[in-house]
């Protein structure tokens, strides 16, 4: 049991972040570090490793270790998350596919939300599709950055306001 599990009698709600293009990354990292802070929540940064053949999976020979940029940036990201007063790990995991890998990510770290990097794509379509093949995954827990991240006026940012935004505008009265 966790500090917080005692604490609070329910287990740390976690937010998974991809580890991908830079600056894609920098703006989820803050904005994921916002979350967690107003969530009581932990970040965990995922780190991807794409393996040549499925062979490697689960092997000292597919692991990769980071590059030192990597672990520049990875520094830079535990800097921010303490600013914010939120934990943050990095985690590695190895992978044949990007969408297939995080989903089972979201499963195996229990994540209540992950923010997930969608390439761009030169065929047409193609972008959208693989957005729409993962939010059909993963439901209201994914966050791709390319619609911004939103909470009423009066209220704090946090991961059940993300699942679950309110009604835009107001509702007619009931008669």
């Amino acid at each position: 049991m966790t500090s917080n599990e005692a604490d609070t009698g329910s287990p740390m709600k976690t937010i998974l972040i991809q580890f991908a293009e830079a600056r894609w990354t920098d703006e989820a990292v803050v904005q994921a570090c916002v979350l967690a802070r107003n969530s009581q929540a932990r970040v965990v940064v995922l780190r991807l490793m794409h393996m040549p053949y499925a062979a490697y999976l689960g092997t000292e020979i597919g692991y990769v270790p980071p590059t030192m940029q990597e672990r520049a940036r990875l520094g830079d990201y535990g800097a921010t998350a303490e600013d914010y007063g939120v934990e943050l790990t990095v985690e590695a995991m190895q992978c044949i596919s990007s969408a297939g890998c995080l989903v089972q990510a979201v499963e195996c770290f229990d994540a209540d939300l992950i923010f997930a990097y969608i390439s761009p794509s030169r065929i047409p379509y193609w972008h959208r599709f693989q957005a729409w093949r993962m939010r059909e995954a993963l439901g209201s827990k994914l966050v791709t950055l390319e619609q911004p991240i939103t909470a009423p006026a009066d209220e704090p940012l946090t991961i059940e306001s993300v699942i679950h935004p309110p009604l835009a505008g107001s509702l007619p009265p009931v008669r």
